[in-house]
Order: structure tokens, then C-alpha cells, then sequence
């Protein structure tokens, strides 16, 4: 489709075709994370009735919450649908956390969709990677009219494809810059005792790693360690980038970008190319 578009209107034709893509899977996103998970059965209706009256005893506005069972521990749900959010949690949690833990981190992720900061993290990605395919545009010497032969496509693919990469080793640090404000502005309604003992409980039952070296965590991790979260709230107001590189990762399949499925925290798990681990 974007190979046509650039045929029919040039460059721009293939900019316009991958917005509308991004949109598809946004929208899409949902119907794949049911079909690559399964709704929980076992009282969570009354648990997610708890747990809005929970937040909304906070002062916080709870969005529509829903519990899917995973076959990984490496998911972490998320923030799905485009008109509608919708917050979702890994059953599994249910089984680790209190209603009031899990109330807490419902709160962060609607406090992440009241400030606008979710819907940031998206414009963000969606310009990254759009920027991915100018920058495979100028590589494949195709940048005046775009992409005309299948042999310049995959050429203009390889282009965005490094770039994509030069993305997961830049863009982790807004996303840990983005985790702690949003930390911040949680505190400022939730109960801190809460929001630390859910974090410590949910990275002891992913990676355990509550320390990490500098260097490693730098470039690898998105989500920062436990102990960075807990040093130093950024209590700033307002919305920030939430998300932005594994939200890259995802619109990144509208450029047929291989490293949507081969970094470190998705490699093999098809449910988290649709939904890549998050804060």
C-alpha cells in the first residue's frame, strides 16, 4: 500500500499512507490482544469494581480497566484502543497484588491518559517513524518522488530499519524520563507505601532486577530499574512522551520493521509484539 501510494502522489503519497497505517493498528490492537490472550473469569468483576472505587476515592478519574491472562510474565498490558482506551492488566497480577496496589498503578496508567501524556508518546512515535522513512528515503537516493520499484521499497525499508535501530538506543531515555515524571505526578494522589510495594512486587516477578548497571540500563531499558524509580520522583507537572520507544516498535510493522519482533523483550512472544512490555 505504501509502495503505491508513493507511486500514485510521490513522497507525500507514502507519508499520508502511513498515517492512515499507524491508525489501523491502533485500532487493531485490541481484537490481536484477544486473540493472543484470554479474559479472566475468576471474580474480576468485582475486583475491578473495588479497585474504581479505590482510584476514585484518590480524586483520580479510573479509565476502563480489563484483566487478560498471559501465557509470558514478560506482559505488563498497557493502554489499548484509539478512541476508547482502555487499560489492561495481566491477570497474574491478580494473584500478586492487592486490590489497593493494583488500584495504585490503575490510577498511574488513567493519570497517563488524563494529562495526555499516552496520547503524546504516540504523536512522538508516530513522527519517529515517520522520520524512519524520509531517513530510508534519502539512503535509497528515492527522497525527491519515493519509492517506484519493489527494489527501491526494500531499499527504503533497510534505510528505516537502521534508523528504527539508532531508535532503541536513544530513545529509552525519554521513555525512563516519562516513567519517573508519571511516578511523580501519581505520588501527588497515591499513596507512595502503595505504588512502591506494587512496583517492587511486579519487577520481582518479571526480571528481579532492582539494580542495574548504568551502561546497560541505558541503552536496553525503556522501563528504569527500581531503584531509579525510587530515588527520585520528577514531580513536574504535565504530559510527556509515555511509551515512546516500544510505541515505535509497534507502529513500526506499518514499515515492515523487523526489530517489532527481535529485541530482548519480545523476541518469540507474539503477545508482546502487540503489546511490548511497559512501565
Amino acid at each position: 500500500s505504501v509502495l503505491w501510494a508513493a507511486r500514485v502522489a510521490g513522497l507525500g503519497g507514502g507519508v499520508l499512507m502511513l498515517l492512515i497505517l499507524f491508525a489501523l493498528l491502533l485500532v487493531l490492537r485490541p481484537f490481536w490482544l484477544h486473540f493472543f490472550s484470554r479474559a479472566s473469569h475468576c471474580d474480576a468483576a468485582s475486583d475491578l469494581e473495588t479497585i474504581q472505587q479505590i482510584v476514585a476515592g484518590w480524586g483520580v478519574t479510573c479509565r476502563p480497566i480489563a484483566f487478560r491472562s498471559a501465557p509470558t510474565s514478560g506482559f505488563t498490558g498497557g493502554i489499548v484502543g484509539l478512541a476508547h482506551p482502555q487499560i489492561i492488566f495481566p491477570d497474574q497480577w491478580r494473584n500478586i497484588l492487592t486490590l489497593e496496589e493494583l488500584a495504585a498503578l490503575a490510577a498511574r496508567r488513567s493519570i497517563t491518559l488524563s494529562t495526555g501524556s499516552r496520547k503524546l508518546g504516540l504523536i512522538f512515535a508516530a513522527a519517529w517513524t515517520l522520520s524512519a522513512f524520509l531517513a530510508g528515503n534519502w539512503i535509497a537516493s528515492t527522497l525527491p518522488h519515493g519509492p517506484q520499484t519493489m527494489t527501491e521499497f526494500i531499499q527504503v525499508i533497510a534505510g528505516a530499519t537502521l534508523w528504527n535501530f539508532a531508535g532503541l538506543l536513544l530513545l529509552p531515555t525519554t521513555s525512563r524520563f516519562a516513567t519517573r515524571r508519571l511516578d511523580g505526578m501519581t505520588l501527588a494522589c497515591v499513596p507512595k507505601v502503595l505504588l512502591a510495594a506494587a512496583q517492587k512486587k511486579v519487577g520481582q516477578f518479571q526480571d528481579d532486577e532492582p539494580h542495574r548497571p548504568r551502561g546497560i540500563e541505558l541503552i536496553f531499558h525503556p522501563v528504569p530499574s527500581l531503584a531509579l524509580r525510587q530515588q527520585r520522583q520528577l514531580i513536574a507537572e504535565g504530559a510527556v512522551p509515555w511509551h515512546l520507544s516500544r510505541q515505535v516498535l509497534f507502529l513500526s510493522w506499518a514499515l515492515c520493521n523487523p526489530l517489532a519482533r527481535a529485541v530482548h523483550c519480545n523476541a518469540g512472544q507474539s503477545l508482546l509484539w502487540v503489546c511490548p512490555p511497559t512501565d
